[in-house]
């Protein structure tokens, strides 16, 4: 006989003898007791309702929806996408095409002039103010 096969039969051989020391009996719970009753009752209706788990009425919220509606309405958010057009752009931009390019030309004018400072003041942006003839722009600094 081969190694394998005496394997196998040492193990049948272990597995019969071990097999009569495992109990295999299984507890069912008996099954509960009808009652009697010809019509159903009203009490009998509420000790149903009763014992049912009560859940909070929760808004149905879809699960595919982002809470947050609003991104990208952040100014430093809009600096960030201004920032990187300047970036693609090899030519400087004035801020109204900036305003364009980000869409935001119906903004209130506060907004507007917020964005327009923090671009100005940004380490990575080059402002050239008002020249004669010539519009103040913006250029991205490397």
């Amino acid at each position: 006989m081969s190694y394998l096969q005496n394997k196998v039969q040492s193990f049948n051989a272990n597995l019969g003898s071990v097999a009569g020391k495992i109990s295999n009996k299984r507890t069912v719970a008996p099954p509960p007791k009808p009652t009697a009753s010809p019509t159903p009752s009203a009490a009998s209706d509420t000790s149903k309702n009763e014992l049912k788990r009560k859940r909070a009425d929760l808004p149905h919220v879809p699960f595919s929806q982002p809470a947050d509606t609003g991104v990208g309405q952040h100014i430093m958010t809009q600096v960030t996408y201004a920032i990187e057009h300047l970036k693609k752009r090899d030519e400087p931009q004035t801020f109204a095409a900036i305003l364009e390019y980000l869409s935001m030309q119906t903004r209130e004018d506060s907004y507007k002039n917020a964005l327009e400072k923090i671009l100005i003041k940004h380490e990575k942006v080059n402002y050239e103010p008002k020249r004669e003839g010539h519009p103040a722009v913006f250029s991205f600094r490397p």
